[in-house]
């Protein structure tokens, strides 16, 4: 039975370092970026401009950019909560934009 309880114990702490890597890395998920964009309801939180989901490319109606709020480079994790959807425009606008944080 210990010998049980190890093993599951090793799988959550593995299951918890892959996604503490995740949340540390430079991208938001593709699930990430989805769930904000619904949370917003599909609109930039800066100026209300409507969006489009699956659009990323520059000079497209409704082309957005998941942003970090609080940037990387000061310990900003890449989760739900620390992730504005906003539109090119107002993206451009945030001080940290070019950082690539």
């Amino acid at each position: 039975m210990k010998e049980m309880d190890e093993i599951r114990l090793k799988k959550i702490i593995d299951s918890a370092k892959r996604k503490l890597a995740e949340l540390k890395s430079e991208e938001f998920s593709e699930d990430t970026k989805k769930e904000a964009w619904l949370s917003a309801n599909g609109r930039c939180e800066s100026c209300g401009k409507k969006l489009v989901l699956g659009n990323h490319n520059e000079g497209e109606p409704g082309a957005w950019e998941a942003h970090h709020i609080v940037p990387k480079s000061d310990g900003g994790l890449s989760d739900l909560q620390n992730c504005q959807v906003l539109c090119l425009d107002c993206h451009k606008k945030t001080d940290s934009y070019g950082m690539h944080d």
